[in-house]
């Protein structure tokens, strides 16, 4: 997976934890904000999938296999909130 990939995924995990609605606009914001350089088409191709799908759906339909590891992603905002992200990482089964 890229980092353009990375950080989109990030970025709408962020969104759609904070309630906001998803958009290419807000993706390439959040990346621009960390100071992530993100491929152009990434961020609208994000929004796209989401349109379509749910993120709960996506994260509760990874698919079978074993645990994995965990971190923690420590996110600064521009304005100076703090936020914490647990990310699991997940071992892809065939389906």
């Amino acid at each position: 997976m890229s980092t353009s990939e990375v950080a989109c995924t990030y970025a709408a995990l962020i969104l759609h934890d904070d309630g906001i609605p998803i958009t290419g606009e807000k993706i390439a914001t959040l990346c621009k904000a960390a100071n992530v350089t993100v491929d152009s088409f990434w961020p609208g191709l994000f929004a796209k999938l989401l349109e379509k799908r749910s993120v709960e759906d996506l994260i509760t339909n990874v698919g079978s296999g074993g645990g994995g590891a965990v971190a923690s992603l420590r996110l600064i905002y521009p304005n100076g909130i703090l936020r914490k992200l647990t990310l699991y990482s997940v071992s892809w089964g065939a389906n």
